[in-house]
């Protein structure tokens, strides 16, 4: 840290350390900063950081709430002062509110952030009356902090989309960033049991989606919160969907916004409209009923009459028809298969992503053999794994592209609860798609590879 001395006070209770806790948080925010130099490189298009500890907490001087350095807070000023980028967006969609990374930037105008967490008055925590509307920055950064609170618990996807909809992009459009970060928590995932909130899979999916319409695509998410295993792996296996372009999958009801929601958002830009052109239009007497009124005038007038009701503020509304198309298909995976013992426990070296097919050294589209994990690209390259699946009688395949699980012999992907194959002495626990009961041998549900879970490994989208 070139000779500076860093002082961190730790009030009990906030944050559990042990020995290791400064290089592993360190490697967790150097994680980041590298992915940040490879997406404003070019190199990649985005990424995603599948770090602990989590950050966005934490402030300049002062550990909090289980995170030690903020992560995406300095990311943010690694982009500016090494890559020269003027405006950078921050997204925080955690349950709870990222008071550090507000403390960080209230008073910077570079810096957008957008917060979107469980208030309930106060009475959620962190406990800050700062966490409300009212505080949208100070000086030349007024209205560049944006907290928009849930005053309820069981907020849904349509209340999230339209948040998004009504009152970050408009602004976000508006702002120009050159980078976006995202605080990709997942407590506010249906099933987690602090955020409480109704959040699914594919309604993180569409955020994410959203998002990489801004600043040319450089979209970097980076783990946050998220206390349900199971629940959190298949957010982020959303998220890393739609950022390998994945197309948008349908939700289910409610698909319109709870009035709790239209308050909280009507408030919201009440507090923002002096500083937001692309608000002014929804600010002042009525507001409410705009915000209503602007997101049903989202709905196709070609779609209203197959589900009117669906269509009544935010306009997620799906033609069944469509449905049938190639790029929007969806595939349920197999609850189990008879071929599951063909799938062995990781060899002690762990998995590289990066490494390219060990037959023709393609690195275009490759599968890992979860029997020998021998590394062969796809059958739309030179379907090298086809082969040794046929030759070796190794069935059961994982893919680097989309983290799916394809059985051979069954001619399915699949999604089960198997023997453990963790590799020894870890503790991480690796989930996939659903609610099934566990087999009897142990705890790995595949479609997420091991390599997404532990300190400082990143998912790189090229």
């Amino acid at each position: 840290m070139d000779g500076t001395v860093l002082t961190m006070h730790i009030k009990p209770g906030c944050v559990c350390v042990c020995q290791e806790s400064f290089q592993v948080s360190a490697t967790a925010v150097g994680s980041v900063l590298q992915l940040v130099d490879r997406v404003l490189a070019s190199e990649l298009r985005n990424g995603f950081a599948v770090i602990r500890p989590p950050g966005h907490h934490a402030q300049a001087d002062q550990p909090n709430g289980f995170c030690m350095f903020n992560n995406v807070a300095i990311a943010a000023r690694y982009a500016q002062k090494r890559h020269a980028v003027s405006r950078v967006l921050i997204v925080d969609w955690d349950v709870h509110h990222g008071q550090g990374i507000q403390y960080l930037f209230q008073e910077d105008p570079s810096v957008l952030y957008f917060s979107v967490h469980r208030y309930e008055g106060g009475s959620f925590w962190p406990h800050l009356p700062e966490s409300d509307c009212s505080f949208v920055g100070s000086g030349r950064a007024e209205g560049r902090n944006i907290n928009l609170p849930w005053n309820k618990t069981g907020m849904s996807d349509a209340d999230y989309i339209t948040a998004f909809q009504q009152l970050l992009l408009p602004v976000a459009y508006e702002f120009q960033p050159q980078l976006v970060l995202v605080a990709a928590g997942f407590d506010a995932a249906a099933g987690d049991p602090k955020g409480q909130m109704c959040v699914s899979p594919q309604c993180f999916h569409i955020l994410t989606h959203m998002l990489m319409g801004l600043a040319e695509g450089w979209l970097v998410l980076a783990l946050e919160g998220g206390y349900e295993l199971q629940a959190t792996a298949e957010a982020v296996a959303a998220c890393v969907r739609a950022l390998l372009g994945g197309a948008c999958p349908p939700l289910s009801p409610p698909t319109a916004p709870s009035d709790s929601a239209l308050r909280s958002i009507s408030q919201t830009v009440s507090a923002l409209y002096p500083h937001w052109a692309s608000l002014q239009v929804l600010s002042g007497p009525g507001a409410e009923d705009r915000v209503t009124r602007a997101a049903a005038d989202h709905s196709s007038p070609a779609l209203a009459s197959i589900n009117t009701s669906a269509a009544s503020t935010t306009g997620l509304v799906y033609d069944e028809k469509m449905m049938e198309h190639d790029t929007l298909y969806v595939v349920d995976p197999l609850p189990w298969c008879p071929h599951l013992d063909a799938v062995k426990p990781l060899p002690h070296s762990g998995i590289d992503v990066f490494q390219p097919c060990g037959d023709c050294g393609s690195d275009a589209e490759n599968w890992i053999c979860l029997t020998c994990y021998q590394v062969c690209c796809g059958r739309y390259v030179n379907e090298h794994m086809v082969t040794h699946g046929a030759v070796m009688e190794h069935p059961m395949v994982l893919s680097f592209a989309d983290l799916s699980v394809w059985c051979y012999l069954c001619e399915s992907y699949i999604h089960h609860q198997v023997r453990g194959i963790r590799p020894p002495h870890t503790h991480a626990d690796v989930t996939g798609w659903g609610p099934y009961p566990p087999h009897p041998g142990g705890e790995l549900r595949l479609n997420i590879p091991p390599l997404l879970i532990g300190y400082g490994l990143i998912f790189l989208h090229s």
